[in-house]
C-alpha cells in the first residue's frame, strides 16, 4: 500500500511540472508578442548621409536638331537638267557645281546677241561722230558769221541798201529839178517809181536775211537734236542689259552650292525641268535645336543660359549647348489653342519658340533628330542638399529637418533647424550649424517628432 501512494504522488508531481512549463511558454509568447507590437510602432525610415554636392534648377524640354545655316537652291530657268554632280550626303564647298542645265540654245542666243550688240554699238558710235561733226561745224559757221545763206542774204541786203540810197538821192534831185521847172512831172514820177522799186528790193533783201538767219538757227537746232539723239543712242544700254541678262542666265545654268555644307535634299533629275527646290545644302557643323518654352518658364529662360543636350543616338552622353534665341511673342498656333509641329507640349499650352546652339560637336548628332534639353536656370556647387520632402516648416515659417541620431537603444529623431537655398523638383539646398558631412537626415519625416525612435 505504501508503494502505491508513492506512485500517485510522483504522478502528480509530473503533472504539475508540465503545467508549469505550459504556463511559462504561454507567458514568454505573450511577452514576445507585446514586445513585437511595441517594436512595430517605431517608424522605419530612409536617410540621406550629408556630403558636399551640387544642385541645378533647370527646365526640361524637347526639340528638333536643325542646321543654323541652311540654304535652298532654286532656279528660275526652265531648261531641263543636263547633268547632276551631287547627291544627298555629299559634302560640298561654296561655289562647287551641283548640276548643269541644258542651255545650248541660250548659248547660241547669247552669241547672236553679242554680235548684234557689237554692230549696234559701232553704228551708234559712227552716227554720233557724224552728228557731232555736223553740229559743231554748223555752230562754228554760225558763230563766225560764215553761214553761206546768211552771208549771201547780207550781201544782197547791202546791195539793196546801196540801190535804195542811190534812188533816194536821185528822187530828191529830181524833185528839186521839178520844183525849179527843170523837168517834167513824168520825169519826177519815173524817179519816184525807181525809189519805190529800190525800197521794195531792200525790204525783200531784209526779209531774206531774217529768213536765212532763222533757217540757220533751225538747222543748228536740228543738228543739235540729232547730236543729242545720237549721244542718247550711244548711251542706251538696253541691249547691253538684255545681253547681260542672257549671260547671267547662261551662268545660272550652272547650279552651284551657296555655302559650305552637306547636301541634305536633291531633287535634280536629268532631263526634267526644275520645279521648286533643286538642292538643300546645310552646314552640319553649325547645329541648333529648335524648341518651345512654356509660358510659366519663359521669363527664366534667357539668352546665354547653358543647356545639357541628349539624344537617343548619343545615349547618356551630355552635349553642351547654349540658348541663343527666345521669341518675344508666343507661337501663334499655340495661342490659338492648336498644337505646333515643333513642340510636344500639351494642346492649347501657350509656348514661345526658342533656339539652342550646340556648342560641342558630336558626330552622332544629325539634322532632324529629336533632342532632350535640360536648360540650366541656376546651379551651385560645394553645398549640402537633402530631398525636397525632408524639409519641414514651423508655424513661423522657419525650416527644419530631422537628424537620425544613434544612441544605446537604436536611433531617435533630432530636430535640426536649417536655412534653405536653391531648390528643384528633387532636392533643396540646406545649411546651418548642425549641417556637416556624415549627418543622417530623414528623407520623408511623416509622423515623426523630435525624440521619436526610428528604425533604419
Amino acid at each position: 500500500m505504501k508503494t502505491h501512494r508513492f506512485h500517485l504522488s510522483k504522478k502528480k508531481i509530473i503533472i504539475f511540472a508540465v503545467l508549469l512549463v505550459i504556463v511559462a511558454v504561454l507567458f514568454y509568447a505573450c511577452s514576445r508578442s507585446a514586445a513585437a507590437a511595441k517594436e512595430n510602432l517605431i517608424p522605419q525610415v530612409q536617410t540621406t548621409s550629408l556630403k558636399k554636392t551640387s544642385i541645378q534648377d533647370s527646365v526640361s524640354v524637347t526639340g528638333t536638331v536643325q542646321s543654323n545655316n541652311s540654304k535652298n537652291v532654286y532656279t528660275t530657268l526652265t531648261y531641263p537638267v543636263k547633268e547632276v554632280y551631287a547627291k544627298v550626303g555629299d559634302v560640298v564647298k561654296a561655289g562647287q557645281t551641283l548640276a548643269i542645265l541644258d542651255t545650248d540654245s541660250l548659248s547660241k542666243d547669247v552669241e547672236s546677241a553679242k554680235y548684234s550688240n557689237e554692230y549696234a554699238q559701232k553704228s551708234a558710235r559712227l552716227a554720233l561722230e557724224k552728228a557731232k561733226a555736223d553740229y559743231e561745224n554748223a555752230l562754228s559757221l554760225y558763230n563766225n558769221n560764215q553761214n553761206a545763206d546768211i552771208v549771201s542774204a547780207k550781201a544782197a541786203l547791202t546791195a539793196a541798201q546801196q540801190d535804195l540810197n542811190t534812188e533816194k538821192s536821185n528822187y530828191n534831185y529830181a524833185k528839186y529839178q521839178y520844183d525849179n521847172g527843170e523837168i517834167s512831172k513824168l520825169a519826177l514820177d519815173q524817179a519816184k517809181a525807181k525809189l519805190t522799186a529800190a525800197q521794195n528790193a531792200y525790204d525783200k533783201a531784209s526779209t531774206s536775211l531774217t529768213v536765212a538767219q532763222n533757217q540757220a538757227q533751225q538747222n543748228l537746232k536740228a543738228l543739235k537734236n540729232a547730236y543729242d539723239a545720237a549721244q542718247a543712242k550711244m548711251n542706251d544700254k538696253s541691249q547691253d542689259v538684255t545681253l547681260a541678262k542672257q549671260q547671267e542666265n547662261l551662268r545660272d545654268g550652272v547650279i552651284t552650292a551657296p555655302i559650305d555644307g552637306t547636301v541634305t535634299v536633291s531633287n535634280a533629275v536629268v532631263g526634267a525641268v526644275p520645279n521648286g527646290v533643286l538642292f538643300t545644302v546645310e552646314d552640319t557643323n553649325d547645329l541648333i535645336v529648335k524648341t518651345q518654352i512654356k509660358e510659366y518658364d519663359v521669363d527664366q529662360v534667357t539668352v546665354g543660359k547653358k543647356v545639357v543636350i541628349k539624344t537617343d543616338a548619343s545615349g547618356d552622353k551630355e552635349i553642351a549647348g547654349v540658348v541663343t534665341k527666345v521669341a518675344p511673342a508666343a507661337t501663334v498656333n499655340t495661342v490659338q489653342g492648336t498644337q505646333t509641329t515643333t513642340t510636344s507640349q500639351d494642346n492649347g499650352t501657350v509656348t514661345f519658340a526658342a533656339e539652342v546652339k550646340i556648342t560641342q560637336n558630336n558626330p552622332q548628332i544629325r539634322i532632324g533628330m529629336k533632342a532632350r534639353l535640360n536648360i540650366i536656370l541656376n546651379q551651385k556647387a560645394d553645398i549640402y542638399t537633402v530631398p525636397y520632402d525632408a524639409v519641414l516648416h514651423d508655424a513661423d515659417g522657419s525650416a527644419y529637418v530631422f537628424e537620425a541620431v544613434k544612441d544605446q537603444n537604436g536611433y531617435k529623431a533630432k530636430k535640426l533647424p536649417v536655412q534653405t537655398g536653391l531648390e528643384n523638383d528633387i532636392s533643396i539646398e540646406v545649411s546651418g550649424s548642425g549641417i556637416k558631412d556624415g549627418v543622417q537626415i530623414v528623407n520623408n519625416p511623416e509622423n515623426i517628432s523630435d525624440g521619436s525612435k526610428l528604425k533604419m
